[in-house]
């Protein structure tokens, strides 16, 4: 597999947020498909996602249940990546509105 090409685009502060937050919501979203999936797996081995569907064997069920289990653990497990993705990306927007350059007006000593 070869790297990806990217195009050569000079990216500014606000657009690199963007870009950022971008990526987290759609990571956000994929994951939320993940999860439905995994439910609908858990209510077609049921029986329960269609009328007239059988339901699996128990061992088929003890599977399907180990599987979805795996995933919401690996999902949370993302979750607390994104999470922590956010939350420096908010302290890196708090740091850069409560930065401001020092005036030496008034002042000499903080120069």
């Amino acid at each position: 597999m070869s790297m990806p090409n990217l195009p050569d685009v000079q990216i500014d502060r606000d657009g690199g947020i963007n870009a950022i937050l971008a990526a987290i919501g759609m990571e956000e979203l994929s994951l939320a498909h993940l999860l439905n999936a995994e439910g609908e797996k858990i209510q077609m081995a049921l029986g329960t996602l269609r009328e007239g569907d059988e339901p699996f064997a128990v061992e088929e069920i003890y599977r399907v249940n180990e599987s979805a289990r795996r995933m919401v653990r690996d999902a949370m497990m993302s979750q607390i990546v994104l999470a922590l993705k956010l939350e420096s990306l908010i302290e890196l927007s708090w740091e850069e509105e409560t930065a401001s350059p020092r005036s030496c007006e008034g002042s000499p000593d903080l120069c």
